[in-house]
């Protein structure tokens, strides 16, 4: 855990290799998440883990774990960051707002998608070869404001930004939340 200019990051990691288990220290994480809000209730909270939380961004159908999920719900507050799955950071689902905000990350060594694509889960290229890595570079650019945090998404190959950027307000307030899974359906 670590607090740069008041604001909470809190690191849950694994407990062993198997990516689900990040079970066994949920303890830990709801009590850091209580103190940082009892420090201030207004500020987000951010939150890395590797899995997602299920059903909730891009992918999580596939790669979601329950008990991230059901931590998480609890605090509105929590700005989730995660990957694993490799799913399109470009794509709107890659942000997701229900009892809390969750955000994807994106893999940098291949991107992933759905079954059912007509270039399959993983695309290739016109050698019917994996994209190379480096065409795969993709990360976030998070400023935070005193009234909003703001996401960018960047190709950090091309230093070109995609999309419209993502807004969570401060403080946060579920009745202010934009990226609800009915409207973006």
């Amino acid at each position: 855990r670590s607090i740069i200019n008041g604001y909470h990051f809190i690191n849950w990691g694994h407990c062993d290799l198997s990516m689900q288990t990040s079970n066994n220290n949920y303890l830990w994480v709801e009590r850091e998440i209580k103190k940082a809000i009892k420090s201030d209730d207004k500020k987000p909270i951010f939150v890395t883990t590797h899995v997602n939380a299920k059903g909730t961004v891009y992918g999580t159908d596939r790669w979601g774990n329950n008990i991230i999920k059901s931590v998480l719900d609890q605090f509105k507050q929590v700005i989730h960051f995660s990957g694993h799955s490799h799913f399109s950071l470009i794509d709107e689902r890659s942000i997701w707002q229900g009892q809390f905000t969750a955000i994807q990350t994106q893999g940098t060594c291949y991107i992933e998608l759905e079954k059912g694509k007509e270039n399959g889960s993983k695309p290739l290229n016109e050698f019917n070869e994996p994209l190379p890595q480096r065409r795969n570079y993709m990360g976030l650019i998070m400023d935070i404001f005193d009234k909003e945090v703001v996401f960018k998404r960047i190709s950090l190959e091309k230093n070109k930004f995609y999309g419209e950027n993502w807004i969570v307000d401060i403080p946060v307030n579920k009745s202010n939340f934009r990226y609800l899974n009915d409207d973006r359906k």
